[in-house]
């Protein structure tokens, strides 16, 4: 069962290897539920993220909040020295 989320704004930002734009839906994911039906509870959102995106040129970024900022993290970025 997938995880009830909910739409809470949208964020754009540029891909870090080739400055191409993305905008992307950020979504909260429940995270408190009901116990007597499992539904989610009205404050009971955390985690705000986007999905994975990838872009043309190969880099996968994902937008989180880490409660200050919707931060872009470039998921498969090469490490540096080999």
């Amino acid at each position: 069962m997938k995880t009830p989320r909910k739409n809470v704004g949208s964020v754009s930002f540029t891909c870090p290897k080739c400055g191409r734009s993305h905008s992307r839906t950020l979504w909260a994911e429940a995270t408190e539920f009901y116990a007597d039906t499992g539904k989610p509870t009205s404050e009971g959102y955390g985690f705000v993220r986007t999905e994975v995106v990838v872009c043309p040129c190969g880099a996968q970024l994902i937008a989180a909040d880490d409660c200050e900022n919707v931060n872009i993290y470039w998921i498969n970025r090469p490490k540096e020295g080999g």
